[in-house]
C-alpha cells in the first residue's frame, strides 16, 4: 500500500507542478535534422536515424548493451516510393533482424496507401523513431509487446482525426532471412482516433488486434497532453496462447512524464503483467563462456504469476533533442528487495 501511495503522490505532483512552469516546449521533427535530397524532378530522399546504448545493472549476459544504430529513410515520388529501416547494431547477433523494414508503397488515393514487403505490422507501436516524448523510460513498456515484423501486404488509411492500418503477413516471430516465415499467415489491425485542441494534438485513443497460429492478442492504448509539458499515457492488453500448453497473459501500464524545461524531464511508470498459466514457451538469448550468442526456445514455469514494476527516472536533453541521457531506477513491487538501475544514451541524426 505504501508504494501505491507514493505513486499517487507522484502523479499529483506531476499534475500540479506544470502550473508553476512558464517555459513552453517545441520538440523538433527528427526527419528534418538531415536535409532532403532531390533526385531528378520527381524523387525525394529523406534520411534520419539514431544511435543508442543502454546500461542495465546485473543484466545477463552484458551490462552495457549497444542496442540501436538505425538508419531510416523514404524515397518518394508522386505516387510510388520505397521505405526502409536498418538496425546495424543487430549485426552483432548471429540471428539479428538488422533489416527492420524494407517495402514498396503506392498512394492509391489522398487518404489510402498500400505497402508490400518486409513491414512493421500495424500492432508494432513504439518501434518507429524513439525520440522524446515517444519513449520516456529506458524500458517502455514491457507489457505491450507484439510480434512486430513480417513479410506481406499492408493498407494504411488516414482521414482527418481517424486512421486505420491493417495487414496480412507471414510469421512475425521469425527473422526476415528465415525461409519458414511463409508457412503461416498472420493478421493484425489498428484503429486510432486523435484529438486536437486549438493549436495542437492533445491526445489519442487506439486499439490493436493480432491473430496468429499460436496466439491472439488484443489491446487498448491512449495518450493525453493537457499541457505541452505533461504527457500521460496508458495501455492494456490480453493474450490468448493457442498451444499444447495453453497459457494466457494480460497486463497494462500507466505513465506520467513532466518536462518543465526544454532540457530536463521527470517520469514515473507503473507496469504490470500477469501469467494465468502453469507454463509457456518463449525465445531467450543466451551467451556461453566463449562469448557466443545463441537463441533457444525455453519453457517458463509459472503459477498465476503477477509482476508489478515501478520505474522512476530523469532525462537530460540537448538542443533540438539531438541527444538525450536517461537514468531510471526500476523496482518489482512484488519483491521489494529487488531493484535495477537502467541508463540510456541516445544521439539522433
Amino acid at each position: 500500500m505504501k508504494y501505491l501511495n507514493m505513486v499517487v503522490i507522484a502523479a499529483v505532483l506531476l499534475v500540479v507542478m506544470p502550473i508553476w512552469a512558464a517555459e513552453k516546449i517545441e520538440v523538433k521533427d527528427p526527419a528534418k535534422l538531415i536535409p532532403s535530397i532531390q533526385i531528378g524532378d520527381k524523387l525525394t530522399l529523406k534520411l534520419w536515424g539514431f544511435a543508442q546504448a543502454a546500461y542495465v545493472e546485473s543484466a545477463v549476459p552484458d551490462e552495457f548493451q549497444w542496442t540501436n544504430l538505425r538508419l531510416l529513410g523514404n524515397l518518394d515520388g508522386q505516387r510510388i516510393g520505397l521505405g526502409f529501416v536498418f538496425n546495424f547494431a543487430d549485426l552483432q547477433h548471429p540471428n539479428g533482424n538488422y533489416v527492420r523494414e524494407f517495402y514498396g508503397k503506392i498512394k492509391l488515393t489522398d487518404s489510402l496507401e498500400a505497402r508490400a514487403g518486409w513491414l512493421l505490422t500495424s500492432v508494432g507501436n513504439g518501434e518507429a523513431f524513439p525520440g522524446p516524448p515517444k519513449i520516456e523510460t529506458v524500458l517502455f513498456p514491457r507489457s505491450l509487446a507484439y510480434g512486430q515484423y513480417g513479410t506481406g501486404l499492408q493498407l494504411r488509411w488516414n482521414k482527418e482525426l481517424w486512421s486505420v492500418v491493417a495487414d496480412v503477413t507471414g510469421d512475425t516471430s521469425l527473422p526476415f532471412s528465415d525461409s519458414g516465415r511463409f508457412k503461416n499467415l498472420e493478421f493484425s489491425a489498428r484503429l486510432k482516433r486523435s484529438f486536437r485542441g486549438q493549436d495542437r494534438e492533445v491526445g489519442y485513443l487506439g486499439t490493436s488486434f493480432q491473430y496468429t497460429q499460436t496466439v491472439n492478442r488484443f489491446g487498448f492504448d491512449g495518450q493525453w497532453q493537457p499541457i505541452k509539458e505533461l504527457t500521460l499515457r496508458g495501455g492494456m492488453f490480453y493474450s490468448d496462447y493457442e498451444s499444447q500448453r495453453k497459457s494466457n497473459r494480460f497486463g497494462g501500464f500507466l505513465l506520467a512524464a513532466y518536462r518543465p524545461l526544454s532540457w530536463f524531464e521527470l517520469h514515473t511508470m507503473v507496469d504490470q503483467t500477469s501469467d494465468l498459466s502453469k507454463e509457456y514457451e518463449e525465445i531467450q538469448k543466451q551467451k556461453d563462456k566463449q562469448g557466443n550468442i545463441t537463441y533457444k526456445k525455453v519453457t517458463i514455469q509459472t503459477s498465476d504469476l503477477t509482476n508489478v514494476y515501478w520505474t522512476n527516472g530523469i532525462r537530460f536533453l540537448g538542443k533540438n533533442d539531438r541527444w538525450s541521457a536517461t537514468l531510471d531506477y526500476e523496482m518489482n513491487l512484488e519483491d521489494t528487495k529487488s531493484g535495477w538501475l537502467r541508463g540510456r544514451l541516445q544521439v539522433r541524426f
